[in-house]
């Protein structure tokens, strides 16, 4: 107890010689920011310049340990920050002219996923993949980046990380001849592959199923009011 007492008077001695010494320390620091270690160095110093320089008043004390080594640039966290998310502004000078141009706004900076189907014969996985790869060459000569993957024989999956350049996407690949369609935000899009035939099934099938969901939505509404009664 006696010397840790001790190593506190002495640690007190050594703040005050910094104090009145011409030069400023390194850097500012808390008597309670001090280590166990440091606190070691610096009695250290203070014994070996007490022997070396017997009765001077200013013992010779590098107070550089006063750095605090914890202390690190910002920088080199900067890669431990989450990425900023866009910050989405509507400008009300500038109307939205469709839907597209919306959602074109809303999904920028995030990952979207694009289906495309490729139509013709044959219909195996060396044909789907080569069509599918020209696709992709031919977006990034655009500078437009996807990474692609085969879902089966004629079906791809673009990922889009950029979403606002989804629909630009979209657009490039229904002008495409062996383009049977294309689906983005639970849409169909038809390409010049798609027959008359497939495109009244496509459209009855989803008519259908519209059907379906407001009918339920309606029972669920009728429940609703009964036992608000």
């Amino acid at each position: 107890m006696t010397f840790v007492f001790v190593r506190f008077l002495v640690l007190i001695s050594l703040l005050s010689v910094a104090v009145l010494s011409k030069e400023k320390p390194k850097t500012k620091k808390s008597l309670t920011d001090y280590t166990d270690e440091e606190i070691d160095q610096l009695f250290d110093q203070w014994e070996v310049s007490l022997q070396t320089n017997p009765g001077h008043s200013k013992p010779d004390i590098d107070f550089s340990l006063q750095e605090n080594e914890d202390e690190k640039d910002p920088d080199d966290y900067a890669h431990l920050k989450p990425p900023k998310q866009p910050n989405v502004q509507f400008d009300p000078s500038k109307p939205i002219s469709n839907v597209e141009d919306m959602l074109k706004q809303s999904k920028k900076g995030q990952t979207l996923m694009l289906f495309a189907d490729v139509a013709g014969t044959p219909r195996d996985r060396a044909r789907g993949e080569a069509v599918t790869a020209r696709w992709q060459s031919s977006l990034f000569n655009a500078n437009i980046h996807t990474q692609r993957y085969m879902l089966d024989d004629m079906r791809a999956i673009f990922v889009i990380q950029d979403g606002s350049v989804a629909w630009d996407v979209k657009d490039f690949l229904v002008t495409q001849e062996d383009c049977r369609s294309v689906e983005l935000e639970q849409k169909t899009y038809w390409g010049p592959g798609a027959s008359a035939e497939e495109r009244r099934e496509k459209e009855a099938k989803t008519k259908k199923e519209d059907e379906v969901k407001e009918t339920a939505f309606k029972k669920m509404a009728e429940m609703q009011g009964k036992q608000e009664l």
